[in-house]
């Protein structure tokens, strides 16, 4: 129980990597936000979270929205009064079109997910960890 009285968000907490960490760190004792575009997914992911004994809130992120990152920050903190680890998995890399055939609109969109999303989620995770003297 490593991780007890820890609160973690994890994105794209939905299926895959991200589903596999959320369960493995509340099997370990921490408070787990997860976060997917698809509500559905990471409903069910907290649903197997609370069987097994853990502690869990799903939320609908689309960290590709401007707001998100301090939607998603605030959410984690209100629940569970404090934010000690962000990770940052939510990412896409579907469709796979070559350098000649993605158009600016999906180019923007994979960007926004994967660097900008990113980015904006750490900057607010900051501002909290300087807050409260530290995190990861």
């Amino acid at each position: 129980m490593r991780l007890t009285g820890k609160t973690i968000i994890v994105t794209g907490a939905g299926s895959g990597m991200g589903e596999a960490m959320a369960k493995l760190f509340a099997q370990e004792g921490a408070r787990i936000v997860a976060a997917d575009i698809r509500l559905e997914t990471v409903e069910r992911v907290v649903s197997d979270i609370k069987e097994a004994g853990g502690e869990a809130m799903a939320v609908a992120s689309d960290i590709a929205q401007q707001k998100a990152a301090g939607q998603l920050i605030k959410q984690a903190i209100d629940a569970f009064g404090k934010l000690d680890v962000l990770v940052n998995n939510a990412g896409i890399m579907d469709g796979m079109e070559g350098v000649a055939d993605i158009s600016d609109e999906r180019w923007d969109h994979i960007l926004a997910v994967n660097t900008t999303g990113t980015m904006r989620l750490m900057r607010e995770a900051v501002k909290h960890f300087k807050e409260v003297g530290g995190g990861v």
